[in-house]
């Protein structure tokens, strides 16, 4: 979903600028945003196999990170504020360099997150 939304904004976003954009440098900084993705996928993954009725506490989550990360600048807050999202370790494609180590990192957690949700979920007595 992630690669259509690229390509849609590529064709659309080069079609009305004078000097359009590489489609390789928009298309990398979108997609460095699929271990964060992958770590709220995570997280409510988690939720539903270990604490189902606490699952909605994700959206709680995701609207944090969407306050912090896209509001904490024009707010002042503090920057440790916008590191408890993952979110907040994403660079910020093409301004800032790529720090693969901490996208790495986040696939990690991520996977592992994953992993600890579906082995809770599996463990659940559900009857189908």
């Amino acid at each position: 979903m992630m690669s259509l939304v690229v390509i849609g904004l590529g064709v659309v976003g080069n079609s009305v600028m004078e000097e359009g954009i590489a489609f390789g440098r928009i298309y990398s900084a979108a997609m460095v945003y699929l271990p964060a993705i992958w770590i709220m996928i995570g997280i409510a993954a988690l939720f539903i196999g270990i604490m189902p009725k606490l699952s909605g506490l994700v959206w709680v989550y995701l609207s944090y990170s969407f306050f912090v990360v896209y509001l904490g600048g024009f707010l002042q807050l503090p920057e440790w504020m916008s590191r408890l999202s993952p979110y907040g370790h994403i660079p910020k494609l093409p301004v800032e360099e790529i720090n693969y180590m901490k996208i790495v990192i986040l696939t990690i957690i991520a996977l592992v997150i994953i992993a600890v949700g579906f082995i809770g979920y599996k463990k659940r007595d559900i009857q189908g």
